[in-house]
């Protein structure tokens, strides 16, 4: 059997089991409309990666399943993924379309995606199967105290992704983070400033030579709303060319989301 299909198959079976209301005479297909923005934009001091910047739009429609804890989200979007210095097989962009069976931190889901690798002068349409997730807790408790410092909080979060793309150029992949930070004190304007540990890691089965990569890093930021300005050095290893490097780089992200 297919990867492709043991995915649906999986999909399927966790739709099939998730309890779904009653329905009401005035209810409709769709209970939320969310949709979300991330970007990040950096440089590398070391001119190894150089600037680059990446991110995603995407915008669904929730219907609510049972009780408040499950979804399922259709949804439209577009990603990009650029950097200027060793881009070959990372540098693409497209839109995609999906569904999403999301309960609490974990995401279920299906995608189609058209996408084009402009190195290669080739575009691509396949499906994907993925699971994301995404959780973040304050270590202090909300005590506000580290160590008897006074502090704002101590966020322990992680993110990360598992996914299988069924093409010829990236195969089964995994990416994501663990990241422990310490917001000090706030500046003007509701300027947090925040220091942070974390290890990171890229990989996947094709074409990962100048796309797979793990190690620690460390950083300062300054968080203003969904806005995150920050410095890091990074000691990363990659092993599909058994090499590895510090970094140093310059970044600006943001994430905002809605509901229309």
């Amino acid at each position: 059997m297919s990867p492709a299909r043991i995915w649906g198959m999986c999909l399927a079976i966790a739709v099939a089991t998730v309890p779904v209301r009653a329905p009401r005479a005035d209810a409709a297909l769709f209970d939320q409309f969310p949709g979300s923005l991330w970007t990040s934009n950096s440089t590398d001091l070391n001119r190894f990666d150089g600037a680059g910047t990446q991110g995603f739009v995407r915008q669904g429609a929730r219907r609510i399943m049972g009780s408040s804890d499950w979804s399922l989200t259709p949804y439209l979007g577009y990603s990009w993924r650029f950097r200027t210095l060793n881009s070959l097989y990372y540098n693409e962009h497209g839109p995609m379309a999906g569904i999403e069976l999301s309960r609490g931190f974990l995401n279920l889901g299906l995608q189609q995606e058209w996408q084009i690798f402009p190195a290669q002068s080739a575009s691509l349409s396949y499906p994907s199967a993925y699971l994301t997730w995404y959780k973040s807790i304050d270590l202090l408790g909300g005590s506000g105290r580290l160590f008897g410092i006074p502090v704002l909080s101590a966020p322990l979060s992680s993110w990360g992704r598992m996914q299988h793309d069924f093409n010829a150029y990236e195969g089964p992949a995994t990416l994501g983070f663990v990241s422990q930070a310490v917001d000090w004190f706030k500046l003007p304007r509701d300027t947090v400033f925040r220091t942070q540990m974390l290890y990171s890691w890229r990989f996947r089965a094709k074409n990962n030579a100048y796309y797979d990569l793990s190690g620690p890093a460390a950083g300062v930021e300054l968080v203003s709303g969904p806005v995150n300005l920050g410095a890091s050095c990074s000691w990363e290893r990659y092993p599909a060319r058994g090499g590895e490097a510090t970094l140093f780089r310059i970044y600006l992200s943001s994430y905002l989301d809605w509901l229309l």
